[in-house]
């Protein structure tokens, strides 16, 4: 399982990187598939699929024209929300007896938690230096989980909250905080020695803080989710992974939070 789980990740972080390198288009694409797979598993744990079908296309409809104006860099946030949520209730008053509130609030609610959290990465791309600063993205994300993976197998004594994740410790997030600052001052040092960038230091430093704390309850908010419907993992596409949305579950936090932190503090000077 570790050697499943460590040649996955290569190649994985192989795969993302030629994706980062590559230009605006590819990456819409990618983010995109990657929203509608994720979307998928959300609403298999839901038992969509079985019970109530309807949810989940109304969910990849909502999901895939959101996708699409963005791409083309159309704002349409707010009417696709007020059509989605009057399809659903909609839906809900003709079905009524087999679809509840709870089945349509659930549904809402995933859908829009991937798929607006997802579009910031194209977004952050868009923006003045965004090719150089999507990385902290997914060196917040990835970076922080590695490293609190590696300081709780060695460290780990004391449980952080076991209901949720009964395997995390409170010295593995320390310590996925402390790898993830480290590892954005690397990012910092290779912006500066390689790129030629005047890196205001408070600024990135402070935005592996938060990132680093933002990836661990992204982590443990999929975990929340994975426990009421009882399952695992959402997938298993991936082997020693799980599914995509289990991979990316830190990202989905991730993503919103550095694009509006770099939109207020400039990481370059």
């Amino acid at each position: 399982m570790l050697k499943e789980r460590l040649i996955i990740g290569i190649l994985g972080a192989i795969l993302a990187i030629a994706v980062l390198l590559a230009g605006n288009v590819l990456l819409s694409v990618c983010v995109g598939v990657i929203t509608l797979m994720a979307l998928g598993e959300m609403y298999h744990a839901l038992g969509y699929y079985k019970k109530n079908l309807p949810l989940a296309l109304f969910g990849f409809g909502a999901g895939a024209v959101y996708l699409i104006f963005s791409a083309l860099g159309k704002a349409c946030l707010t009417p696709l929300l007020i059509g989605y949520i009057a399809v659903l209730f909609v839906y809900m008053v003709l079905t009524y007896g087999k679809t509840g509130f709870t089945d349509v609030a659930t549904g809402f609610f995933g859908t829009v938690y991937i798929t607006l959290m997802f579009s910031h990465i194209t977004m952050l791309h868009a923006i003045p230096h965004g090719r150089v600063l999507i990385w902290t993205v997914f060196i917040g994300a990835w970076l922080t989980d590695t490293s609190a993976y590696t300081f709780g197998l060695l460290f780990g004594k004391h449980k952080l909250i076991e209901k949720v994740s009964p395997k995390k410790t409170v010295e593995g997030a320390v310590g996925g905080v402390i790898g993830n600052m480290a590892s954005f001052a690397v990012f910092g040092l290779i912006c500066t020695l390689a790129l030629g960038y005047t890196v205001n230091w408070i600024a990135l430093l402070a935005l592996g803080l938060i990132t680093a704390v933002a990836a661990q309850f992204g982590d443990l908010a999929a975990s929340c989710i994975k426990r009421e419907v009882g399952i695992k993992d959402f997938g298993s596409l991936l082997p020693g992974h799980g599914g995509v949305l289990d991979r990316f579950d830190s990202v989905l936090l991730v993503a919103p939070v550095v694009y509006y932190f770099v939109t207020q503090f400039h990481i370059f000077v």
